[in-house]
């Protein structure tokens, strides 16, 4: 059972997609340690990272450069989100996709696949 690692300050969304992924057949979790993401990560093993762009008190996209400058992580499949367009800002700091927000659960379930087989967006 693939297991997705959700970095997200809003609550309300995080159970969402939990719920979602598990009735999708995924192991979902979630983590609010964003200082500590790199060691979870390598502990955790998700086989991917779903994260917000625009945390409360941390930037997602310095966080993703975090975890893309730990050589055990470089091929770890992370996918950003946000409300604004962020997609340029987010491939330029290592991730392997971007989501805009509002998007469909579809989507997001198509991406997560794509990435976890490790096929292209």
């Amino acid at each position: 059972m693939p297991k997705v690692l959700i970095i997200d300050d809003d609550e309300s969304i995080t159970s969402l997609l939990i719920t979602l992924l598990k009735l999708e057949g995924y192991q979902a979790f979630e983590s609010r340690d964003w200082a500590g993401l790199p060691g979870i990560c390598i502990d955790e093993k998700p086989d991917l990272v779903l994260m917000d762009c625009n945390l409360s008190d941390r930037n997602g996209l310095d966080i993703l450069a975090e975890i893309r400058s730990n050589p055990l992580l470089v091929d770890l499949p992370i996918i950003m989100t946000s409300g604004i367009d962020l997609s340029d800002e987010s491939k330029l700091k290592g991730a392997d996709g971007f989501l805009l927000k509002p998007y469909s659960p579809d989507l997001l379930l198509e991406t997560i696949k794509n990435k976890i087989s490790g096929g292209g967006e």
